[in-house]
């Protein structure tokens, strides 16, 4: 007999991440600095597709940084970042803002030229 163990609300949310995922551009995954890999979920991993991914490293403030240093270096990758940030300080936002642009910036210069092309081929009203 397979046993199969999966919380109902678990299953849930991640049908309803699967729908929302389509609409977004970017992934933002937020971790506890203080156990990060307890925050990694495998199955988030697997419906997030060729999505780009940010991993914020919160609350770094009450973990150990040096060790925090060192594990995030391997979630740099091409299409994913890390941040290392304690989200009470001012001016955290901004950091992840700018994280959110780099990685999608090959979508923001697509966007923004197939802006222009659509405003070079507007009729004239004159």
């Amino acid at each position: 007999m397979k046993i199969n163990w999966f919380p109902g609300h678990m299953k849930k949310a991640l049908e309803e991440i699967k729908r929302e995922l389509k609409k977004v551009d970017v992934v933002i995954y937020v971790l506890d600095s203080r156990a990060p890999k307890s925050c990694l979920n495998p199955e988030l991993d697997k419906i997030s597709g060729q999505k780009p991914v940010l991993y914020v490293f919160n609350k770094v403030d009450i973990a150990d940084e040096e060790k925090i240093s060192k594990f995030s270096r391997s979630f740099k990758t091409q299409t994913s970042d890390y941040i290392i940030i304690n989200s009470t300080t001012t001016g955290a936002g901004k950091l992840i803002t700018s994280k959110i642009r780099m990685l999608c910036q090959e979508k923001i210069s697509l966007s923004a030229s197939s802006r222009m092309r659509r405003m070079v081929s507007t009729p004239s009203t004159s």
